[in-house]
């Protein structure tokens, strides 16, 4: 089973060049040892930066892009087609100086300014970018394996960034329960649904099948309380949110952190373009190694 997903920090997480086009980087590219011929679209330009931003925030080592390369074929997402990308000049210019700058890895200062520039720019003029991809398959069965390849340090470090975003099930769906009670009817269907997956996500990890079964019994109990009348809500407000935690049922915070970071290992590894992406900061280190030699 796949399943649609945005691409990482679209704001929330690709090889095979030939050896001309290698040593041509080597001995052209010094001076900006990240560049490389770039994707063919706004959308793989979109799609790779976001594979980079995950490589950068894992602070992935050599070793681990390499073991990473050697499953991102397999794992990679293959639309069979995708709609052409608008956005200004200006995003594109400032999109490629961000994947330039995550691809080479050498200034942590420039690469913070373009990620705030980028966010800024999509803020103001919301760029249409078709850069959905599904979770493979091959990606879901690889996840574990790649998380397993980090250390306790890389690991914390990363989840440091979504520390004050970080859900908790529990807690999600008793906030829901009150709300949704006050929503109009097409806010109600989406934050049901939205509700549903985000629980059922971090109840079941990438065990879809539980996760869609979790997701159902959230929203069979968000139909409930919303259907209601207030005195009746009060007094069975409690019962409600026991059933919501035998929904989510034992489940510690390690748990919930493992099945975070196992999904975003799964986007990362469906995305079609982490292979250029690992080929573009692999042959940056190569350069930097070259010009440390004595």
């Amino acid at each position: 089973m796949r399943e649609t997903v945005m691409s990482s920090r679209g704001v929330w997480l690709v090889l095979g060049v030939g050896a001309v086009a290698w040593l041509g980087l080597l001995s052209a590219g010094a001076a900006d040892p990240g560049r490389q011929r770039g994707p063919q679209s706004l959308n793989d330009l979109g799609l790779e930066v976001g594979a980079l931003q995950t490589l950068h925030a894992l602070r992935a080592t050599r070793a681990q892009m390499e073991g990473l390369q050697k499953v991102a074929r397999e794992t990679a997402d293959r639309p069979p087609a995708r709609t052409a990308g608008k956005a200004s000049a200006k995003f594109r210019k400032t999109l490629a100086e961000l994947r330039d700058a995550l691809a080479a890895n050498r200034d942590e200062d420039r690469i913070n300014r373009l990620n705030d520039k980028l966010d800024q720019l999509r803020s103001a003029e919301k760029p249409e970018l078709d850069d959905n991809m599904e979770i493979t398959d091959e990606a879901r069965e690889q996840a574990p394996r790649v998380l397993r390849m980090l250390t306790a340090a890389q690991v914390a470090g990363y989840l440091a960034g979504y520390a004050d975003t970080m859900p908790d099930p529990l807690g999600r769906i008793q906030e829901a329960l009150a709300k949704v009670r006050g929503l109009k009817e097409k806010d109600w269907k989406e934050t049901r649904g939205q509700v549903g997956d985000e629980v059922g996500e971090l109840v079941a990890g990438l065990d879809v099948d539980k996760a869609a079964e979790v997701s159902a019994q959230v929203g069979q109990l968000l139909i409930v309380a919303r259907g209601l009348r207030d005195e009746e809500f009060k007094t069975q407000r409690r019962e409600l949110e026991r059933k919501a935690g035998r929904i989510v049922g034992d489940l510690g915070p390690t748990d919930v952190l493992r099945h975070v970071m196992e999904r975003h290992l799964a986007e990362l590894l469906s995305n079609p373009r982490l292979e250029a992406a690992l080929e573009a900061r692999l042959k940056s280190e190569v350069v930097r190694k070259r010009g440390q030699d004595p």
